[in-house]
């Protein structure tokens, strides 16, 4: 076996200088083993002629011959029983071993063979001889040369070794004769040779045009195959036309889209009939069918592309068909869609473009489309009523978003109920809501329509088992020539949507030219304002409590003052209302708190500090953590510290104020009622809240010389306060005589123009000592 692995490593040099493949090499060993009896012929022909060489007289050198070949043939057995089961020999020098193999035992049969003719054709010596021996000689070799003519060298030397022997000893032994038959025999090895050759050549290039023709077949199965995958994963279905417009390839989405029952339908037919079969399919009707024909006509015979669409009224689908023709008019290509979810989303986006999620009214985006439209025609005048509802977000505060989106719906839907059909009615943010007039006969019957709509919005609502009044105000603005455009005209309604706010809301203004004055005055004196509070130029003036029965300034309240270096002083109620529209506020509550701690520091320990405190602070972050801040950052005692907060604030009672009121008066902080009599306060609702004092509004006090009832009232609410627990301090008094008459009905608690006006903080020692002198005198 090592010999025969020696062997076969030569073997594969040889085949790698002829260039052979594995297959094609594997192939060429193969035919030299062919079937069993093809391999057998010869050994065994060569065994049974030893064995008639030896009964013939061949004595020992014949019968050594049949020991040699009966080796050979059981050896040749064995090589074919491994070569057979070695069907899938993976390399080279496998197919090599069986090669060696076969081109050992047959060399050892040829030489052999030679040895058991020659010897023989010597022996006898007569022509009868020498002839048997030419005949076996010359078809031993021609069966030789075309059964191992696939491995073209092995052919050749046992041939030699048959031939030559045989032709050399008739040129060497006999006559002229004889001789001449050897060279005889010696060309036609020669010519056996050539045969070979021949033979081997084109056995070789049959094996590798048989080799190039397997693998086009395999590429041209993986390319079919890849086809055919890529195009059943196209997610679109494919239909494929010849150049007779007749359906040669549809792939399996086309199946999916159009159903398979269909497609077997149509497959192989011609344009018409394959049409008829979707129309009758799709119950298209005439209309449809006419416009379909069209289309596929005009992309097949102008050589375009097109897309038309296709609906099935059966099923409710809707199929999109992108055409594109082949040039040199070699057929089409149809890609089909199903686009029903597609055109269904695509509706839904344009109408959520268009339209507000949660009211489903026209959003802003619709509104300014519908104001331009209307514009562009010019066909009269166009009224836009720009609606704000009161308090919301106080709703959204103590109820949540939940509750307040209710709420927005509900008043959507009592805006389409007031408005008429013309009319345009749009959600554009937020409690913002605009109604758009297109046709009306006068101002006055606008203003009436507006009225009659506000008062719709003003009705009680009955969510979730609760029932909320939240009233509205409005701006109305109208086109002329020079506000023609659309932003145009929601602008100056908003502006009188401002004013409507700012004039004690719950009802309609129409724009004039002068409330753009205003606005442009409000804007340059926020922006002022703003740059004030950065820079740290605004002051605090401080009035004076005095308790008239200690003869003591009790509390100081801190007043925030602005003077603007180009509207000079300007007044709280306006600075305040520009701070609370612009979210300022915050800063300046924040501001005005801080700088009345520091100053307190410097007091007299048994002197408070008021100061006011806007609703806004208490809906925006935590005012309870605010102040524990300040009173931190600066050292003044809790104790120390009054927060003022307006009854109007109590119209807004959420739980988020009545816990950070809770917190504020744990912390030690005094909590004053501020303006007490003004029409929200009610003594309940006074009780329930952490409330330590209140300051009776000064309208009380100025009505003592003229309302004879003013004074009694004035005495229970002296009283009511009193048993309630809570401090009660008068305002607005300016004289003496409201003076004694407030003492005379025991309050005590007094704040005034008759002691001081608010003074800078720089005067206060004086107005303190001042006021305390004044007092004892009186009490003198």
């Amino acid at each position: 076996m090592t010999f025969f692995r020696t062997v076969a490593k030569v073997l594969v040099k040889s085949a790698r200088r002829e260039k052979l493949t594995l297959p094609v090499y594997a192939s060429l060993v193969g035919h030299l083993y062919g079937s069993l009896s093809a391999f057998m012929m010869l050994p065994i022909g060569g065994l049974l002629l030893t064995i008639n060489d030896g009964l013939h007289g061949g004595g020992l050198r014949a019968w050594g011959c049949t020991a040699v070949m009966s080796v050979v043939v059981a050896a040749r057995i064995e090589m074919y029983r491994r070569f057979k089961r070695s069907s899938a020999a993976k390399k080279m020098t496998d197919i090599a071993f069986f090669e060696a193999g076969a081109a050992m035992t047959g060399l050892t049969m040829a030489v052999v063979i030679s040895i058991t003719e020659c010897i023989p054709a010597i022996v006898a010596g007569t022509p009868q001889g020498t002839m048997a021996s030419l005949v076996l000689t010359m078809g031993v070799a021609g069966l030789i040369g075309s059964r191992t003519g696939s491995r073209p060298n092995l052919a050749f030397i046992q041939v030699v070794l048959i031939v030559l022997p045989f032709a050399s000893v008739l040129m060497l032994t006999g006559g002229a004769g004889v001789a001449g038959v050897g060279v005889l025999v010696a060309l036609y090895l020669v010519a056996t040779f050539t045969g070979i050759k021949g033979h081997y050549m084109s056995l070789r290039r049959a094996l590798l045009d048989e080799q190039r023709v397997r693998r086009l077949n395999i590429i041209n199965r993986k390319q079919a195959q890849l086809f055919d995958t890529a195009l059943n994963a196209m997610t679109s279905g494919l239909l494929l036309l010849d150049e007779k417009r007749r359906i040669l390839v549809a792939n399996e989405r086309s199946k999916e889209v159009l159903g398979v029952d269909l497609i077997k339908r149509i497959e192989g037919k011609a344009t018409h009939e394959f049409q008829d079969d979707l129309f009758r399919t799709y119950g298209c009707d005439a209309v449809e069918q006419a416009r379909v024909r069209g289309e596929f006509d005009r992309i097949m015979q102008g050589g375009l592309e097109g897309t038309f669409t296709m609906y099935d009224r059966t099923r409710g689908r809707i199929f999109e068909m992108r055409m594109r023709t082949i040039p040199g008019g070699e057929g089409a290509v149809i890609n089909v869609d199903d686009v029903t979810e597609k055109r269904q989303q695509e509706a839904e986006i344009s109408r959520l473009a268009h339209h507000d999620i949660l009211t489903g009214l026209p959003n802003r985006f619709s509104l300014l489309r519908h104001l331009e439209a209307l514009i562009a025609l010019r066909t009269g005048s166009i009224v836009a009523m720009f609606i704000d509802l009161d308090r919301f977000k106080a709703v959204n505060d103590e109820y949540g978003h939940s509750f307040g989106d209710a709420l927005l719906v509900q008043v959507a839907e009592r805006l389409r109920m007031e408005t008429r059909a013309e009319d345009f009615a749009s959600r554009i943010a937020g409690d913002e809501f605009v109604i758009v007039f297109s046709e009306f006969a006068d101002r006055r019957a606008i203003t009436h329509a507006a009225n009659r709509i506000l008062a719709a919005i003003s009705r009680p609502y009955v969510l979730l088992g609760k029932t909320l009044v939240i009233g509205a105000s409005a701006g109305l603005s109208h086109t002329e020539p020079m506000r023609t455009s659309a932003k145009e005209l929601l602008r100056t309604a908003d502006v009188a949507l401002y004013v409507a706010k700012s004039g004690g809301r719950g009802q309609a203004f129409w724009y004039e030219k002068s409330m753009d004055d205003d606005a442009r005055t409000r804007r340059e004196m926020t922006s002022e304002l703003g740059e004030a509070l950065r820079g740290d130029r605004l002051a605090l003036h401080y009035q004076p409590i005095v308790d008239v029965k200690r003869k003591r300034v009790v509390v100081c309240e801190a007043l925030t003052r602005w003077k603007s270096p180009t509207y000079g002083d300007v007044p709280p109620s306006v600075f305040i209302k520009l701070a609370e529209d612009s979210e300022l506020i915050r800063d300046l509550g924040h501001w005005s708190l801080r700088r009345a701690c520091l100053d307190a520091r410097h007091w007299s320990a048994d002197i408070k500090v008021a100061v006011n405190i806007s609703a806004l602070h208490f809906k925006e972050g935590s005012i309870s953590r605010t102040v524990a801040a300040i009173l931190e950052e600066t050292g003044l005692a809790a104790s120390r510290l009054e927060l003022e907060i307006t009854e109007s604030m109590l119209a807004d009672d959420t739980e988020k104020m009545q816990f950070e009121l809770g917190e504020l008066s744990r912390a030690g902080v005094t909590i004053v009622l501020d303006d007490f009599g003004t029409g929200y306060s009610s003594f309940s609702r006074l009780h329930a809240l952490p409330i330590d004092k209140v300051k009776l509004d000064g309208s009380f006090v100025r009505r003592l010389g003229s309302d004879k009832n003013a004074a009694s009232l004035i005495a229970s609410i002296v009283r009511l306060t009193a048993t309630m627990g809570k401090q009660l301090v008068i305002e607005g008094v300016e004289t003496l005589q409201e003076v004694e008459e407030v003492v005379r009905l025991r309050g005590n608690l007094i704040q005034g123009f008759f002691f001081s006006r608010p003074v800078p903080v720089s005067e206060l020692g004086d107005a303190i000592t001042r006021i305390e002198a004044k007092t004892r005198a009186r009490a003198a």
